[in-house]
């Protein structure tokens, strides 16, 4: 492996599953193979497609599902994941429920415009039932006169309108553009479980091939030892030979049982991210030769790249219509607010000296006056909120230009590293075989075996890390070119 990319040992405790993680950190550390010093003297066959996976797509339709033991199994494309995960993802439900949320909120804005109404119930009783009041009682001469006072219950009936406010129509706006904030958080959440869906799923595809290539070479090193046992009982060859075969079977066979507790890992990642359950049996129908071949037939179409189109470009020019409305609600600050009222009394117990109305009827009008400059203030500082948004828009727009060129780039360089990686395998798989064939027939030396043998692994794990570098600047490319609107 060259210089700028080595890698160790695969451990458990390196491998942090995370929905939203850094995707790109977990791949690169999952697609380790084991350290060149580890393989020697390991030998290689050639990559077999598992029968068992090739009786399972003939006789099961994608999608299906058993029931059996309390486990479910399911089969899918990267296609179908992508699907199921558009489903039952937590973080696109939760988004979806923003959405719900955001109408209802459209719903109580409008609310506050439209006529409401309010009834209500007292009932009073006094305790002084009677007040002398200090002149005579001309029905009654000598005495003073008194108004007796006795309990009272009305049943009331109160209805507003709102006529104007300015506050209230800048608000039925301001809601309208929340709605359509939480609309595109859903589609750039969609786009990040893409993403990260896509990369789990390839991550399980390389670590099951990287797998099935050490089981491969551990039979072959078992072979091997066996005839070099044979060869050792004749003389032939020193006992050193085959203890150096047998360190490496051991080495081989611990990195074996790493690598399948990783691949394990790797479907509980998808898992998660799929908004899977994850005591359901998941299966996956593709392999990795399948979706490489894919994209190779899927070129780059000369699309001129739209920074506007792209969906972070897009939230923030909503959120600067939310900065624009929070300008318009300081500035119609300035304005009256306007409402009528309607109010009915039913007097179920009056008083013996009632002179208050039944029905009653009018209008409200507030006109602010004076604020001593702090609506003014609030005007001036909603304005630089709007300059600064500007800013913000400018350097995005820049930022994803070159986010984009740089996409391209690393698009076409992983590209071509794949080609010359997969040549560079062939290759090296033929100088093995031919150097197998002259160490059994005694014209190669172990030391020979050795070194084409590690150069061979260190092919096959450049391969590997190009595939990983060629998907990944692939999702990167289209995460980046998802026009929102299709």
């Amino acid at each position: 492996m060259n210089n700028r990319r080595k890698h160790s040992g695969i451990s458990p405790n390196q491998f942090h599953i995370s929905p939203k993680g850094s995707i790109k950190g977990v791949l690169s550390s999952l697609i380790l193979l084991p350290k060149l010093e580890i393989l020697k003297n390991i030998a290689y066959m050639k990559h077999l497609i598992s029968l068992n996976l090739l009786i399972l797509i003939s006789i099961f339709p994608l999608w299906a599902q058993e029931t059996g033991n309390n486990e479910t199994k399911q089969l899918f494309s990267l296609d179908q994941a992508l699907e199921y995960a558009k489903e039952n993802n937590r973080d696109i439900q939760n988004s979806q429920l923003d959405i719900e949320s955001a109408k209802k909120k459209v719903w109580e804005t409008t609310a506050m415009g439209l006529p409401q109404a309010e009834a209500g119930f007292d009932y009073t009783h006094i305790f002084d039932d009677a007040i002398e009041l200090p002149f005579p009682d001309p029905m009654n001469p000598g005495q003073n006169s008194t108004i007796d006072f006795k309990p009272t219950s009305n049943l009331t009936l109160n209805a507003n309108q709102l006529i104007f406010s300015g506050e209230y129509i800048v608000g039925l706006k301001t809601v309208a553009i929340f709605k359509s904030i939480s609309e595109k958080n859903l589609v750039k959440t969609e786009q990040e479980t893409i993403e990260a869906v896509t990369n789990a799923y390839i991550m399980i595809l390389v670590l099951k091939e990287n797998r099935q290539i050490l089981e491969e070479n551990l039979n072959t090193i078992e072979q091997n030892i066996f005839e070099m046992k044979e060869m050792l009982k004749s003389g032939l060859i020193e006992d050193t030979d085959v203890d150096q075969l047998e360190i490496s079977k051991r080495n081989l066979e611990t990195t074996l049982s790493n690598l399948s507790r990783q691949v394990e890992l790797g479907y509980k990642l998808l898992k998660i991210n799929m908004g899977m359950p994850l005591d359901t049996e998941l299966i996956l129908s593709q392999t990795m030769q399948g979706i490489m071949d894919k994209m190779i037939k899927e070129s780059l179409q000369n699309i001129e790249f739209n920074a506007e189109q792209n969906i972070d470009f897009q939230l923030l020019q909503t959120q600067e219509e939310m900065k624009t409305m929070e300008l318009r609600q300081q500035q119609v600050g300035y304005l009256p607010t306007i409402a009528g009222f309607y109010s009915h009394t039913e007097k179920l117990k009056k008083p013996e000296f009632d002179m208050t109305p039944n029905d009653l009827i009018g209008v409200n009008v507030t006109l602010p006056l004076f604020s001593s400059g702090q609506r003014h203030a609030k005007v001036q500082q909603a304005r630089i909120e709007l300059d600064k948004l500007d800013n913000s828009k400018s350097a995005l727009r820049d930022g994803l230009n070159m986010q984009y060129e740089q996409a391209i780039v690393n698009y076409n360089t992983a590209f071509s590293k794949y080609l010359n990686e997969s040549e560079n395998t062939k290759l090296t798989k033929k100088i093995y075989d031919k150097t197998l064939i002259k160490y059994r027939e005694g014209v190669a030396s172990s030391l020979d075996l050795s070194q084409v043998q590690s150069q061979h692994l260190q092919a096959q794990t450049n391969y590997y890390n190009a595939i990983l570098e060629l998907i990944q600047a692939k999702t990167s490319l289209d995460k980046l070119m998802t026009n929102p609107e299709n």
